[in-house]
């Protein structure tokens, strides 16, 4: 598995705008953009681990929660490079991938995770509930769960 520099500098090269400077002949410029991304990314991941957040890969794309207010979203799924620096550095991951066809709409009817203060139990699918609530009923589906033991 490549190392978290390795993840996120290929995630920072793959943005058009920094294929395109390279195209041009300004490397110098490009490389300044990469690793102002790379820092970015590291910011975002120390949060996601700061503020128990997670990040969810489904059949749309991928979300990571990194704060009670903030996400970054993306089209990809589990070998997206930001998702796979999640689980490197031990953000929790929810694959819904894995769950089947049959099963996926039961997830709807799931609580709303949030990162900040919750409810008290019952949890039902208008509310929110903590990732430790919601996480085995995701598991129980079929989701496979990264970083996170039961």
């Amino acid at each position: 598995m490549p190392s978290l520099y390795n993840l996120l500098d290929t995630k920072a090269r793959l943005w058009w705008y920094n294929i395109e400077l390279r195209g041009r002949g300004n490397v110098d410029e490009a490389r300044k953009r990469e690793r102002a991304s790379i820092r970015q990314s590291i910011r975002v991941l120390r949060q996601a681990l700061a503020n128990g957040g997670y990040c969810q890969v489904g059949r749309g794309g991928w979300v990571l929660y990194y704060t009670e207010r903030l996400w970054l979203e993306h089209c990809g799924g589990i070998n997206a490079e930001m998702v796979q620096a999640c689980i490197k550095v031990g953000v929790p991951v929810i694959n819904t991938l894995t769950i089947s066809d049959r099963d996926i709409s039961e997830t709807i009817g799931l609580s709303m995770i949030h990162l900040g203060k919750c409810g008290n139990p019952p949890y039902n699918s208008m509310s929110y509930a903590p990732l430790a609530y919601v996480l085995p009923l995701y598991r129980a589906l079929g989701a496979t769960i990264y970083n996170w033991g039961l």
